[in-house]
């Protein structure tokens, strides 16, 4: 009776948490069966030294087909847009989500296409996000 005790407790709090980190997103697009989430999340590496916050996407993908989502990230850091107008694709993303399932950064992820980095937590006086934009969304269906 202890064991089942403890794994529904197990159980009970992982679906509270996983309540809890979805409480947290927020819908930023949505269209023809894909949406687009955004999560903020602190990323603490101590290992490394590091502690950083991170805007994470998640993409849902609704649809029976396999798509392709690209945009461009323009990001405001202290209210000056230091990606606007880059002749450079480094703020480019493209990512293929397959049909009815999802893909989202993560602290792990070591592809940044779904994060934008909104700042450092353990320093001062360093540059914050303050506004971000998804520009020229454009989905095609992989069949």
């Amino acid at each position: 009776m202890k064991y089942i005790l403890l794994i529904f407790s197990i159980i009970m709090y992982g679906n509270a948490f996983s309540q809890q980190a979805d409480e947290l997103k927020t819908l930023y697009y949505s269209d023809n069966g894909v949406e687009i989430f955004i999560k903020p999340t602190d990323c603490i590496n101590s290992s490394q030294g590091t502690a950083k916050q991170y805007l994470f996407l998640e993409i849902v993908n609704n649809n029976s087909n396999e798509i392709t989502i690209s945009f461009k990230k323009e990001l405001w850091y202290n209210n000056v847009c230091n990606t606007c107008g880059a002749n450079t694709n480094e703020n480019e993303s493209s990512v293929i989500v397959l049909k009815n399932n999802r893909i989202s950064g993560g602290c792990e992820v070591e592809d940044k296409q779904l994060s934008l980095f909104s700042r450092m937590l353990d320093l001062d006086n360093v540059r914050v996000l303050t506004k971000y934009e998804l520009k020229n969304i454009t989905i095609e269906n992989n069949n």
